[in-house]
């Protein structure tokens, strides 16, 4: 018996094959009574072999699965999962299976599908479907819409035309859907996106109130000792969320305490470093607490001759009664945290962080953001002897400017803050700046082959807005996408 005779005959009952026995109208003596399982599936095969017209009645009774539509082939794929391998994250952003997409990998995670559909996909999809023609492009501008609905929906600050930007991307979207996959249900979730406008109205952004939150809550109320008792299980848990709560007035109100609980969570912290997510009671003792924080050791370094020159201009502004010079020395770091962010420098271990959107120093406010790459994070050298309050323990950046390619030339600019930009790979001038100054990170793809080998491309992370307009726009672009 062949290996897919043998396949049927396993994944059939012999009911089954009685009801297809009765399809060909098989009678005695080629079906009898009382036949087993084995005698059945040989009278079938004999049938089949020997009535061509069998085999042809039963396959009028099978009705196909409608297809799929795979808009994905191997060769896209293939494109894809080069370019990934090409593309710079911050370590904030989730790294992503490489060979996704395939039998062998299985299912995603959501986290996995938000970095795929917003970062890997836009980049690949726009650089080899642009400049296309027909139901290729209209994909495209379909898939876009739901990025750019996405990225709206997710930001941490919301507004009245964010709201309206992100119900004409969902719109468009969905009825993209229906022209472009007539075959294709919508489902209830399509039905959902278009009232997320709405809750984004009421509510605010979706961090916000969104199950992230309430999983951690729930994680919280599992962690509470209880004693398994109906009725009494309600009255631990409003105890144990009092009891915190208290905690939290007396840590606010009593200053003796909060330093006695202070330098307790000092001692943690010096035993064990934790990432930025831990510890985050230290900003609730202490109010004073800066804003940065080094995440390494630091070292010593001599400015170049230009980066001095940069640092004098820019120490003589924001210090312009300082009597004591500017050394070139200066006490470095390999990484810094800014507001929970981290920020590091391209020769070292924390490269990934590197990659910044960053307002210049001597730039006003609404001109273009520029995109660099971080060289040094350092501050100044201060002396045991030096008693100058025009010292400043700030930290400064060194970063290396990458010139944005011509709008005509860039297929992304099409596509807004959804689609990026792309850079020239050589640096045009170096700045120095505060590390106030930078807006956030962006995700770098070097391209190695093909027309757009002298460039990257840029793919701004930015969740508060901030390098973006009000319509959805990437500052850098000065051609505001028509339709959003």
């Amino acid at each position: 018996m062949s290996s897919s005779r043998r396949k049927a005959y396993n994944q059939s009952t012999k009911i089954v094959l009685y009801y297809l026995a009765s399809l060909l109208n098989m009678r005695p003596p080629e079906l009898r009574e009382k036949m087993n399982k084995k005698e059945i599936f040989s009278a079938l095969i004999d049938k089949i072999n020997s009535d061509k017209v069998a085999l042809e009645t039963l396959a009028s009774y099978h009705t196909p699965k409608p297809s799929n539509h795979a808009v994905l082939g191997i060769d896209i794929m293939e494109a894809v999962w080069a370019d990934m391998k090409n593309t710079q994250l911050p370590s904030w952003i989730g790294t992503v299976p490489h060979n996704w997409g395939t039998a062998a990998r299985g299912k995603l995670s959501a986290d996995n599908w938000r970095v795929i559909c917003t970062i890997h996909l836009p980049i690949t999809l726009i650089r080899l479907w642009a400049q296309e023609t027909g139901r290729r492009r209209d994909i495209l501008e379909n898939f876009m819409d739901l990025v750019a609905a996405v990225r709206i929906a997710n930001m941490r600050v919301s507004s009245q035309n964010q709201i309206i930007a992100y119900n004409q991307a969902m719109e468009r979207y969905v009825a993209g859907l229906q022209r472009l996959y007539p075959n294709f249900k919508l489902k209830p979730t399509h039905h959902v996106s278009l009232h997320i406008g709405d809750i984004l109205k009421l509510f605010g952004p979706v961090h916000s109130h969104s199950a992230p939150f309430f999983e951690r809550y729930i994680n919280f109320l599992h962690r509470i000792n209880t004693n398994q008792k109906l009725g009494e299980l309600e009255g631990t848990f409003m105890r144990a969320a009092a009891r915190s709560a208290n905690i939290r007035t007396i840590l606010a109100e009593d200053e003796d305490i909060r330093q006695v609980v202070l330098e307790m969570v000092n001692e943690m912290e010096t035993i064990a470093l934790e990432d930025i997510r831990g510890f985050r009671r230290a900003s609730m003792l202490d109010h004073t607490l800066s804003d940065w924080y080094t995440n390494s050791a630091t070292k010593q370094k001599n400015l170049q001759e230009h980066e001095h020159q940069l640092f004098c201009s820019l120490i003589g502004r924001i210090f312009p009664d300082r009597v004591l010079g500017v050394s070139p020395r200066v006490l470095a770091v390999d990484e810094i945290s800014l507001r929970g962010v981290c920020y590091g420098t391209s020769d070292s271990s924390k490269y990934q962080n590197s990659t910044i959107l960053f307002k210049p120093e001597t730039q006003a406010e609404s001109q273009p953001l520029k995109a660099g790459i971080i060289q040094t994070i350092f501050r100044e050298h201060q002396f045991p002897s030096s008693r100058d309050p025009n010292i400043s323990p700030a930290f400064y950046v060194v970063v290396q400017e990458h010139r944005c390619v011509n709008i005509a030339d860039d297929p992304y600019r099409r596509y807004g803050f959804s689609g990026g930009f792309l850079c020239t790979n050589e640096p045009i001038a170096s700045h120095i700046i505060e590390i106030s100054r930078i807006v956030s990170h962006f995700a770098l793809t070097r391209f190695k082959t093909g027309n757009l080998k002298n460039y990257f491309h840029v793919m701004p992370l930015d969740r508060l807005m901030l390098s973006f307009d009000f319509e959805g726009t990437p500052i850098q672009a000065q051609d505001p996408r028509d339709d959003l």
